[in-house]
């Protein structure tokens, strides 16, 4: 995937199951080196050098200001895990802040699945689609979750959740209302802010959206249809 800093733009990519990589795609330059931490067996217990990390890297996205990342990846036993750290961080002052680096923080340890879908609120706001794993909540705090398929919006700068409302299943894209579209359930809006549905059409499942031009892309028996967004105008009368 891409991303853009001040300068031009690099690549991160995974280049071992529990590491990633920034590389400038352009000149082939590493840019976050450093020596695989290790993990050893000694006498039938397991050691781990520092930096290492037990986690498997998943989907990536990048905030819309290049500032941060979300790794949408998994731990075993197996359980989603959902992650953030600063980008500038990583490429400036610690190539090992992917690891455990202090910008670095846990969004959603311990979903039911991983590489579920993701969207951007803000420059700092991520929503996460997913499910509690209940083999892994205390059964004295267990009435406080729901098995339902949550969406939950949380600051990346610190964890924080900080709205959370029940979803259906489908592709995301956020543009001041949030969109959910999938072949079963069609396709429909909500309220990011009550997180009330307002909106719902069995016959669109869009793929994709793109921002600046308002248009949501479907494709349906090899043909493609373009839906547009429109603002509605209201005048008041004088």
């Amino acid at each position: 995937m891409h991303l853009l800093n001040s300068i031009n733009e690099l690549l991160v990519h995974g280049t071992k199951w529990n590491r990633l990589d920034i590389s400038d795609p352009l000149t082939g330059e590493l840019l976050t080196s450093r020596v695989d931490p290790e993990l050893k067996i000694v006498n039938n217990e397991p050691i781990s050098s520092e930096h290492y990390l037990d986690y498997f890297h998943g989907q990536l996205s990048v905030s819309p200001n290049n500032n941060w990342l979300i790794d949408n990846g998994w731990e075993w036993h197996p359980l989603g895990s959902v992650t953030s750290w600063n980008i500038n961080e990583w490429i400036i002052n610690n190539v090992w802040e992917s690891e455990d680096g202090k910008s670095k923080k846990s969004l959603w340890w311990g979903k039911y699945d991983w590489n579920e879908p993701v969207c951007w609120i803000s420059e700092t706001e991520i929503g996460i689609v997913g499910r509690f794993d209940y083999d892994l909540v205390d059964e004295d705090d267990i009435h406080n979750y729901t098995s339902d398929l949550l969406f939950r919006i949380i600051d990346v700068r610190d964890g924080r959740e900080l709205k959370r409302f029940n979803i259906d299943d489908g592709n995301l894209f956020f543009d001041e209302y949030l969109y959910c579209s999938s072949q079963d359930r069609g396709f429909k809006i909500y309220d990011i802010i009550t997180g009330n549905e307002i909106y719902n059409e069995n016959s669109i499942n869009t793929k994709v959206y793109h921002s600046m031009s308002k248009e949501f892309l479907s494709i349906v028996n090899n043909e493609l249809t373009i839906c547009k967004l429109f603002k509605e105008k209201v005048c008041d009368n004088v």
